[in-house]
């Protein structure tokens, strides 16, 4: 069984996406992956992501600040840069490894040009 024939839809961020956008996409999933301009995967966002870009400062949380910086914030300036990968030919076996190596609870497929082409998570393999 390879990761092409076991992965599900990834709904993508773009880095010029908002943290708003992120946030409405992270109500469905734990974590979103996020493509430059051209579609190459660059990094991942997850709502604890989100929390580190509001909280820039040592003094108090401003419920206003924070609105305020959903609506201004890019998810390229606060996305995790370190995410778990693979090719689209990878066995399940390799997929649980990489999951398992990287702490990850999925593992996006990528061409050969890093163009994101779907998600494969746990439930995908066990549903197989």
């Amino acid at each position: 069984m390879i990761s092409a024939n076991i992965m599900g839809k990834a709904e993508a961020l773009c880095v010029t996406s908002t943290t708003a956008e992120a946030l409405s996409a992270l109500r469905d999933a734990s974590v979103a992956p996020v493509v430059d301009n051209e579609g190459r995967l660059v990094g991942q966002i997850r709502a604890r992501d989100l929390l580190k870009g509001l909280v820039q400062s040592d003094g108090p949380l401003n419920l206003s600040d924070c609105v305020v910086g959903l609506e201004s914030g890019k998810v390229g300036d606060i996305m995790d840069r370190d995410f778990a990968f693979i090719g689209p030919e990878a066995s399940a076996s390799s997929v649980l490894t990489m999951m398992e190596a990287k702490k990850a609870l999925s593992v996006f497929v990528v061409d050969d040009g890093m163009r994101l082409l779907g998600r494969v998570s746990p439930m995908d393999i066990l549903e197989r």
